[in-house]
């Protein structure tokens, strides 16, 4: 689907296996749905033409909140607390793949950070897959689509399956325990590059890569922050 930057409906029940559905299918008579998106702000006044006739309590001021990234993960309350939205985040460090000798220098990748909002209703879980952000060092260079949300999603189906189930809450934070899978990977490959660079310092004596340090601990301090 890629009606207005809806990207996917699913629909999840306890007793019920989950299948993709089409829009025409909401309300979702058994279960509920999560709807996928991937878009900016200047589509809200579309999704929520698509969605507010379709997802009760949902108004248009949250959806422009859920389609405009933060900077920083953060959440916010509707509706005395029955609506909520909240802020979280995939990352992934990335460097030319080089089969190269331990302690060879190949100088610091980057960090790619895959920003995700959800947004919780009483019977619906809307989630926004927001642009990419790749930093070296301690800056943002570019910015990539976003990725895709497959693997997420099968992660998710499984905890489902196996009992972990219940409302579109808890489906939120399902989703937000699989990206937090991301950053224990990153911080060890992180740690492998900083192994490498020690290496370095003592396998070439005319080597000069000691601006490289900084951009390894910024990148550190840049995962830290953000989670």
């Amino acid at each position: 689907m890629d009606a207005a930057g809806l990207r996917r409906i699913t629909r999840w029940s306890p007793d019920r296996p989950t299948r993709e559905m089409d829009l025409g299918e909401l309300p979702a008579e058994d279960g509920f749905p999560w709807i996928e998106l991937a878009c900016g702000p200047g589509r809200a006044g579309e999704i929520f033409e698509l969605l507010g006739p379709r997802c009760a309590g949902l108004e248009a001021p949250m959806l422009e909140d859920l389609l405009t990234p933060d900077d920083e993960p953060k959440g916010l309350n509707y509706c005395a607390g029955a609506i909520r939205l909240a802020s979280t985040f995939s990352v992934e460090a990335r460097r030319a793949e080089i089969k190269v000798e331990r302690g060879t220098p190949r100088g610091v990748g980057v960090l790619s950070f895959q920003p995700v909002e959800l947004l919780a209703g009483p019977d619906w879980l809307i989630s926004c897959w927001h642009p990419r952000r790749i930093f070296r060092g301690p800056s943002k260079i570019a910015e990539e689509p976003p990725g895709p949300s497959e693997e997420i999603g099968r992660g998710v189906a499984d905890r489902w399956a196996q009992g972990r189930c219940g409302g579109p809450g808890d489906l939120g934070l399902s989703v937000m325990h699989e990206l937090a899978l991301t950053y224990r990977p990153t911080c060890r490959e992180l740690l492998a590059w900083l192994e490498d660079w020690e290496l370095s310092l003592y396998l070439d004596d005319d080597l000069d890569n000691r601006d490289q340090l900084p951009e390894l601990w910024s990148m550190m301090a840049v995962t830290r922050s953000s989670s």
